[in-house]
Order: C-alpha cells, then structure tokens, then sequence
C-alpha cells in the first residue's frame, strides 16, 4: 500500500514538472511563430517603399516637353523653375498685343485702300486726302510687322519647350561643394623654340 502511494505520488510530481515546463515552452513557440511573419513583411515594405523613392526621383524631359508643347509654362513648373513664368508669358502676351494690333491696322488701312481704288460713287473715302500708293504702303508695312511678330511667338513657344526639356535634363544634376575654379600662373615648355614661357592657368577642380 504504501509502495503504491510513493509511485502515484512521483506519478504525480512528474506531471507537475512536465506541466509547468510546457507553460514556459508553449508561449515561446507562440511568439517565435508571430515574429517570423513581421519580419517579412518589414522586408517587404522596406523594398516596396525604396521602388516607391525611386520612381518619385525620376524627372522625365519627354514630359517636361510635352507639358510646354500642351501650355507655355507648364514645363517650367514641373521643373519648379517658376521665375520663368513671368518671362513666357510677359513675352507671349506681348507679342499677341502687337499682333492684335497690326492686324487690325492692316485691315482698317486695306479698307481705306479698296475704297480709295473702288470706282463706286457711293463708296465713302475715309482718307480723301491720301495717296493710293500712302495707303498701300501702311497696309503692307502693317503686315509684314504682323507676320514678323508671328514668327517671333511661333519662336518664344519653341524656345519654351526646348527650355523645360532641358531644365528637366539638369534636374537631378548635382554640383559638388568642392567644385572650384581657380586661377594659376603656369610655367611651360616651348618645344620649338626650346624656351619655357610663363602665363595665367585656369584649373577646375571637382
């Protein structure tokens, strides 16, 4: 009887021990199963986030240009250059101004013209008093300053695109702080004279 008790009382203190050893090895196994999964994902954004920073980074020229082409300035501010706003579109609005204008002088002095040529009786003459040859003149001096000014803003916007392909070109560009150019006097051989001579060297260094 007693023998029996001993074993059912080891019995039973085996189980305890077993016990309290799979309550400290059961939580660890949990937890090492819950970081496994952070991990990777960490990984994971960690590379998603650095493609992210990459596509961001990149300035395309090909759209700088084609914003320009679709609006004037558009480009530039693309490339945040924006202190060349004013200049685009104080250039353009100029242009349209005197092109504007010069039309309609041209139109009126043609009217005059016609008018003057015009055998009709009942054809009123604003300018009794002007040549045939006067009025041709204004009129075709106004043309061609209207088509002059024509040219020049077909340029303006060409010059506009060129600029923002180009700024976008030098976006990422970046100047070293120690870039510097100095200026050295040199001393260097002359090989047909077999003299050396002295003089001034320009020396860029990155």
């Amino acid at each position: 009887m007693l023998n029996s008790t001993h074993i059912y009382f080891c019995k039973s203190k085996l189980f305890l021990i077993l016990g309290i050893a799979l309550l400290f090895i059961v939580p660890s196994v949990n937890a090492q199963d819950t970081l496994i999964p952070v991990i990777k994902d960490s990984t994971a954004d960690t590379l998603v986030s650095t493609q992210n920073d990459t596509l961001k980074k990149k300035h395309s020229p090909k759209k700088a240009a084609i914003m320009s082409a679709a609006f004037p300035g558009l480009g530039q501010i693309y490339n945040r250059k924006y202190w060349k706003l004013p200049i685009i579109y104080g250039g353009l609005g100029t242009l349209g101004y005197l092109i504007t204008f010069n039309s309609i002088q041209y139109s009126f002095y043609r009217k005059a013209y016609l008018a003057k040529i015009d055998d009709d009786p009942l054809t009123v003459d604003e300018f009794p008093f002007a040549s045939e040859d006067g009025l041709r003149q204004r009129l075709n001096q106004h043309r061609r300053t209207r088509d002059m000014l024509i040219a020049g803003a077909v340029l303006v916007y060409a010059l506009n695109i060129i600029d923002a392909s180009v700024d976008a070109h030098l976006f990422e560009f970046d100047v070293s702080d120690n870039l510097s150019l100095r200026v050295e006097p040199i001393i260097a051989p002359d090989f047909t004279t077999g003299f050396a001579y002295k003089g001034l060297g320009i020396k860029l260094r990155f």
